[in-house]
């Protein structure tokens, strides 16, 4: 049985069911957050997904026999998100390029780095850090990033920079910045720290979307990476950036190659 429950914002939620479907019930408990959560489900003939009263944008989605019958939250603090499916957060996350005018709590932007530290990584050497830059200093850093980019597309020409001045823009709008490094120090594992740090970055994402987040993977800081590490002083390889914030869009998936055009699976080897 899967459970997705999304945007809690009241103490009391009823979840509507056929009581005339009613087999038994079947109760289940989680502490998170600081709340004791209690959801009721029942064994039903109905189709196992329903959408919660008070809260259209919340949903369960059960995939069993069982289908809510109610919901209580008991708060001790403020809690938005509970639980959410980790298909739905592989599947629903998008590239967020455009941010709404409102602030990020501390709190959530530590969920989101916490995340990230319990990605594998090579040798166990936890090769990732963070900078996280909001307000002056997020200004700061866009504003010289921008000012690279204008200097090098005069010497290279615009048609060879990319998406730079598209991720520019983001990291101005976004209310947080996160910039990503690499601490590794042992040339015997270059590539695979890489790997552990790229594998943080996933973490966060799915991390975000499940607070609700829109984030952006940027890696057009490469255009200007020394004067962004300079600009830090950080002993550092730097990665990427992580734009972070209220999404103000919902991009509609794009196009997916099926497993069967990316993947063989080999019995025998081959003589």
């Amino acid at each position: 049985m899967c459970l997705r429950v999304r945007c809690l914002s009241a103490p009391s939620v009823e979840a509507p069911t056929s009581e005339k479907n009613l087999v038994d019930l079947k109760e289940q408990q989680w502490a998170l957050q600081g709340c004791s959560l209690t959801c009721t489900f029942a064994r039903t003939a109905a189709s196992a997904n329903c959408t919660l009263r008070r809260n259209p944008t919340s949903t369960w989605d059960t995939r069993g026999q069982y289908q809510p019958l109610s919901l209580k939250v008991s708060k001790r603090r403020p809690v938005r998100w509970a639980l959410i499916e980790l298909d739905d957060a592989i599947k629903g996350r998008r590239s967020i390029r455009s941010y709404k005018d409102e602030p990020v709590s501390i709190e959530l932007v530590l969920e989101v780095l916490e995340a990230g530290t319990w990605a594998p990584s090579a040798k166990n050497g936890q090769q990732w850090r963070f900078t996280v830059l909001t307000g002056d200093a997020k200004t700061r850093l866009a504003g010289l990033f921008r000012s690279e980019l204008q200097a090098l597309s005069a010497k290279i020409g615009m048609e060879r920079m990319g998406s730079s001045f598209g991720s520019c823009k983001a990291m101005e709008e976004a209310p947080v910045l996160v910039m990503v490094w690499n601490a590794n120090k042992l040339r015997t594992l270059e590539e695979s720290s890489l790997q552990s740090v790229a594998a943080a970055i996933q973490n966060m994402f799915l991390k975000a979307y499940s607070l609700g987040l829109g984030s952006l993977w940027i890696c057009d800081v490469y255009y200007a990476s020394d004067a962004l590490t300079k600009h830090l002083g950080k002993p550092w390889t730097l990665v990427a950036a992580v734009a972070l914030g209220w999404p103000a869009q919902s991009p509609e998936p794009r196009l997916r190659k099926s497993v069967e055009e990316v993947s063989e699976f080999l019995e025998q080897c081959a003589r």
